[in-house]
């Protein structure tokens, strides 16, 4: 921006302000660059923090000593940014959302940006191409995307936006396995209990133990995933007239239960 000083000696520095806020307080504290002409001085400053595609009020002021003040002149300015992408659509399977778009009408544009409920899920695609397909959803809901196109040295536009819904059921937090039951014969412990109401849905058991009675020692993960839905697990790796303690929870594709009530077995 630039301004003309006015044919006053009193001035020391002038005022700027974007938008209704202060962005420089006094310009003597700052190096200014200004040109003298036949017709007087002009002041020119460059705001290096807007963002492209923004319009922006500008008003300077100019101080004097004693804290004067004058009235402000004020200029209205749209920095240069690139146009968004037209005729965003959205395709959704049940696992999968499919993205597509026509690209703005600019030589600069590099790549894209795109939004998921208004989180980055691709920072910058690194291409052109208009289509992305979005394999991280969750179905049962709606998402809305935001697609921005990138350019060259910052540059961006505002964004394209489309929704669409992914069918499909949502699967529950699995359940508290109930009716734990330990039994010992021939060196082993075999434990059964009731699957939850959902088994159909129970994709594995995680099973814990710790000895008896040393109720110091934590709970210990012997399996981490049974990777079946069977409602029975055998524990040879114990010793004989040893006491031990077990609980176990359930795992589905969105996550495990809670702890199930304990059972204890003496290992015969």
């Amino acid at each position: 921006m630039a301004w003309d000083a006015p044919d006053d000696e009193r001035v020391t520095g002038y005022r700027i302000e974007r938008d209704g806020q202060v962005i420089v307080a006094d310009t003597s504290d700052i190096a200014m660059v200004y040109s003298i002409t036949n017709d007087g001085t002009t002041f020119h400053y460059q705001d290096e923090t807007v963002a492209p595609s923004t319009s922006y009020n500008y008003r300077v002021s100019a101080l004097a000593s004693h804290g004067r003040v004058s009235d402000a002149v004020s200029a209205t300015v749209e920095t240069a940014g690139l146009p968004p992408p037209t005729n965003p659509s959205a395709t959704a399977t049940e696992d999968s959302v499919t993205l597509t778009w026509d690209a703005p009408d600019h030589d600069s544009v590099t790549s894209y940006r795109i939004k998921r409920g208004g989180h980055v899920i691709v920072e910058d695609t690194g291409n052109t191409d208009t289509t992305y397909v979005d394999n991280s959803v969750l179905s049962g809901f709606t998402h809305r995307y935001t697609i921005s196109a990138l350019g060259p040295d910052g540059l961006y536009s505002t964004g394209a936006y489309v929704s669409v819904r992914v069918e499909g059921s949502i699967t529950p937090w699995p359940r508290v396995p109930e009716n734990l039951q330990a039994t010992s014969a021939s060196g082993s412990v075999t434990l059964t209990w009731d699957a939850p109401a959902e088994d159909n849905l129970i994709t594995g058991y995680q099973i814990l133990r710790r000895p008896i009675p040393k109720a110091d020692h934590e709970l210990t993960i012997i399996v981490e995933n049974t990777g079946n839905a069977d409602a029975t697990y055998v524990d040879n790796d114990v010793e004989v007239d040893e006491r031990y303690f077990y609980q176990i929870k359930a795992i589905n594709e969105r996550g495990i239960s809670a702890l199930s009530r304990p059972a204890r077995a003496l290992v015969q």
